[in-house]
């Protein structure tokens, strides 16, 4: 939870795309210096590391741009749903129903993390501009689960690693 705050301190003077273009330019160095072989991956695997990359950058790309016009702990928040929406978003996907029991799980998360995370007044001005990206990343960052868990095998996970990394700076 601190990155939050910390985020919002790093944007106040680096534009977001370029904050998140440096972590992981840096992260796909030291990836690909730790594992070359990494590189040498199928068709299949690059693009499903493309798709990977794409929803992360879309994800924390909405998360940090939005954070620029809201609180730390709303952009917490916000984020968090995340955990809600990954089953919401993987059941048509899926072909999934969903029992009472499990959505009144997935809304008690969602007033859980409300209460732990939201100050009384954190949405005094309603849902602006900052939480709407915000709220549109926690979907990418759950269609992201999602697709990693339809295409992920541990054969290739170093390899989708370092594809999505490698998207990831690229796009930002």
């Amino acid at each position: 939870g601190s990155t939050f705050p910390v985020t919002k301190s790093l944007i106040a003077v680096i534009p977001p795309a370029d904050m998140i273009a440096t972590r992981f330019v840096i992260a796909s160095v030291v990836l690909v210096a730790v594992s070359p072989k990494s590189l040498r991956m199928s068709r299949a695997t690059l693009k499903h590391g493309m798709v990977m990359g794409f929803f992360y950058a879309a994800g924390l790309l909405c998360q940090t741009m939005g954070l620029v016009d809201t609180r730390a702990s709303v952009s917490g928040f916000l984020t968090g749903l995340y955990v809600v929406l990954t089953p919401l978003t993987s059941a048509p996907v899926l072909r999934l129903r969903f029992t009472m029991r499990q959505v009144s799980a997935a809304g008690l998360a969602a007033v859980g993390l409300s209460i732990l995370t939201l100050m009384p007044d954190a949405l005094d001005g309603g849902l602006g501009q900052g939480e709407l990206l915000t709220l549109l990343g926690a979907f990418f960052f759950a269609g992201h689960i999602v697709y990693t868990g339809q295409v992920a095998t541990p054969e290739a996970s170093m390899s989708l690693t370092v594809t999505q990394m490698i998207v990831l700076a690229a796009v930002c």
